[in-house]
């Protein structure tokens, strides 16, 4: 029986032809003895702008959630993909219930490899500090000393921040990055610090002028790197298919093709 997260929305690939699906099930029985396939694998996304959102026909749309039907389609495995906040999801994956794996923008560090299994690189990440326009000058951390510096929640940026900032910074955790930049547009805090490519994409919208970027992208201490699917330990066999679903997408062009739809960049 599944729980809450999957009353949600969802979405859920399906394969007609029986041959087809008698095939996975053999498959899924012979990957390292780990059932893959017993029923539809439990994917979850966050919600980002352009990486997660529920489309006017109700149908989950984004990077992520493409990305998430490539794999799926390329293991020829049914999955149900539901969103959930990043925090909630990461919170489930470490409890090991309900997920079998997670696309959503999972900044790969030492910290969380003591948590989860990780697939290879699906995306490379940076950080960025936001504040409104004209208002904060300097880039370096310590220009949050004594500010209110909004995150989203459960995010390498909330962690980084109150380890470096300790009390010198109030450190608020939001559900979305859209929330994020929000509370510095509202004045509900003095700047943000988030992933580079999605405040890219939020202040390209018209909603959301009088904000700017404060100081160059940054990578160190964690606050960049590769980006990764993110599984409970035990799933080493699901993290292989994974992995090889992964590398068939970079090579025949799909990868590149859902990228071309969100960014005006490739973000691998």
């Amino acid at each position: 029986m599944r729980g809450g997260l999957w009353r949600g929305r969802r979405w859920r690939i399906g394969f007609v032809p029986v041959m087809g699906a008698m095939v996975a099930g053999i498959l899924s029985l012979t990957a390292g003895g780990e059932v893959l396939a017993a029923e539809p694998l439990r994917v979850a996304v966050a919600p980002a702008f352009g990486f997660g959102a529920v489309g006017h026909d109700g149908r989950l749309t984004g990077f992520n959630v493409d990305i998430a039907r490539a794999l799926c389609e390329e293991m020829a495995v049914p999955c149900d993909i539901a969103m959930q906040p990043f925090n909630q999801l990461m919170d489930r994956l470490a409890a090991r219930r309900d997920l079998d794996f997670v696309v959503a923008s999972v900044l790969r560090t030492p910290e969380r490899e003591r948590a989860f299994l990780f697939t290879d690189r699906y995306w490379r990440s940076s950080s960025t500090f936001v504040a409104r326009t004209g208002e904060i000058q300097r880039p370096l951390i310590e220009a949050g000393a004594g500010k209110r510096v909004a995150t989203l929640a459960g995010s390498r940026q909330q962690a980084f921040l109150r380890d470096r900032m300790g009390e010198r910074a109030s450190v608020a955790g939001y559900a979305t990055d859209g929330d994020v930049l929000d509370a510095v547009r509202r004045g509900e805090a003095d700047m943000a610090l988030m992933a580079t490519i999605s405040a890219l994409l939020l202040l390209s919208s018209e909603e959301r002028h009088g904000l700017e970027f404060v100081g160059d992208p940054i990578t160190e201490n964690g606050l960049g790197g590769d980006v990764a699917i993110a599984l409970p330990f035990g799933r080493e066999a699901l993290r292989d298919r994974v992995n090889q679903a992964l590398r068939t997408i970079l090579l025949n062009g799909r990868y590149d093709a859902i990228s071309s739809r969100y960014f005006p960049f490739r973000v691998y």
